[in-house]
């Protein structure tokens, strides 16, 4: 990045010049930063934004002999302002150099999550590339069976209208992008592969009508999540009601629309007499 001169106000993180040019698939990274290193100064510093940290800060460490750190922002480029998102902070070397630009991220309410690069890349094992890869299959298995979403939303609770806005936020992104995260690591790769073993053994025990088997599955995973449930219950419903505010007020805001139009005079609304009005004139 190339800093501009002044304090390190707010305003000074608009100003910044940030080299963020995007590199799929992921694994070429190693490779430009290889590449780039000749080019940067020895008091630069370097940072990525990558979704995989471990062989990634290595090489920046190895190739680059200046301040390094690892930073991975956990949103997407729609959003507007740090406030309560989460960016992991990866420290390689010279962490003092970043501190300004952690601070920043602070002050504009933002979440550091500090942890190494191989934590790092455990936790994105289940919160992308799982998250990902059942966000897809949900898509491909409506596409398959051809159903009409638009009319299934006539239909549909809450919930279910959360679930198709984040199958479809899946495909409003870059399919190399969202395939390369999939597939980025053997160790994702190798848990989306159980998570397709249990899905099979679980649909086996609907095909088999197994009441009790089922029961106890969930009751295993009831208690696996005893502690988040309290806390998940609260954000859901939260998220359900707001849902619930904004559906209403778009729809009141449709009707205020049809209202408005179908109120105006018919000279108006016909273009016959939109017509002859303008020959008049």
């Amino acid at each position: 990045m190339k800093l501009p001169d002044g304090p390190k106000t707010p305003h000074f993180w608009q100003q910044i010049q940030w080299n963020t040019n995007p590199i799929n698939p992921i694994e070429c990274v190693v490779k430009v930063i290889r590449q780039a290193a000749q080019y940067i100064s020895p008091t630069t510093a370097l940072a990525d934004i990558a979704s995989i940290k471990t062989p990634i800060v290595k090489a920046m460490l190895e190739y680059h002999p200046g301040p390094v750190m690892g930073l991975h922002p956990m949103f997407g480029p729609g959003i507007t302002s740090f406030l309560s998102q989460k960016i992991v902070v990866c420290p390689g070397r010279g962490d003092r150099c970043f501190q300004w630009l952690l601070d920043l991220i602070q002050s504009d309410g933002g979440k550091l999550i500090y942890a190494t690069p191989e934590e790092h890349d455990r936790m994105m094992v289940d919160i992308q590339a799982i998250r990902n890869f059942t966000t897809l299959s949900m898509g491909a298995f409506f596409s398959e069976e051809n159903i009409n979403i638009r009319r299934s939303l006539d239909f549909a609770s809450p919930l279910y209208r959360h679930t198709i806005a984040i199958v479809s936020r899946l495909f409003a992104q870059s399919a190399p992008l969202i395939v390369d995260i999939i597939l980025a690591t053997p160790e994702r790769r190798q848990a989306i592969s159980r998570l397709a073993d249990n899905y099979s053994r679980l649909a086996q025990l609907v095909n088999n009508g197994d009441r009790d088997a089922l029961l106890r599955e969930f009751q295993i995973s009831q208690s696996f999540f005893a502690q988040e449930i309290p806390c998940g219950f609260k954000e859901s419903t939260h998220m359900i009601n707001a849902l619930s505010t904004l559906l209403a007020a778009q729809e009141l805001e449709q009707k205020h629309q049809v209202s408005s139009t179908t109120n105006l005079p018919r000279k108006f609304t016909s273009k016959s007499s939109q017509k002859s009005l303008a020959l008049s004139s």
